[in-house]
């Protein structure tokens, strides 16, 4: 959890900054979670306590957010699987490129 609140607290000055100057004028957050942020289920009590943690982080950061042009937002898919880090960056990469056309015209 603490990882997650660093690279939020370094990288969101940089958000800020880059929804000013967007032509979109916004910038996301995205924390990634699992569906044990959602639903607790038994046998997972601390992993479950970690999970509600990003979710309950990201919705307040959320409305802290609002007048800065930073949507703050979370995924909870459904599995997760190990891969490799580069996988992982590959899949944000192409999700963040799907998500820049969501809701535009075209």
């Amino acid at each position: 959890m603490d990882r997650l609140i660093h690279v939020t607290s370094a990288a969101l000055p940089h958000l800020t900054i880059a929804a000013a100057q967007s032509d979109r004028g916004v910038a996301d957050l995205v924390a990634i979670s699992s569906t044990a942020g959602r639903v607790a289920r038994p046998g997972s009590a601390f992993y479950s306590l970690a999970e509600f943690g990003i979710n309950a982080f990201s919705e307040s950061l959320q409305q802290d957010m609002l007048g800065k042009r930073v949507r703050v937002g979370s995924s909870s898919p459904e599995l997760l699987t190990p891969r490799s880090p580069s996988t992982c960056l590959e899949e944000l990469v192409r999700a963040v490129r799907r998500s820049r056309n969501c809701g535009r015209r075209t």
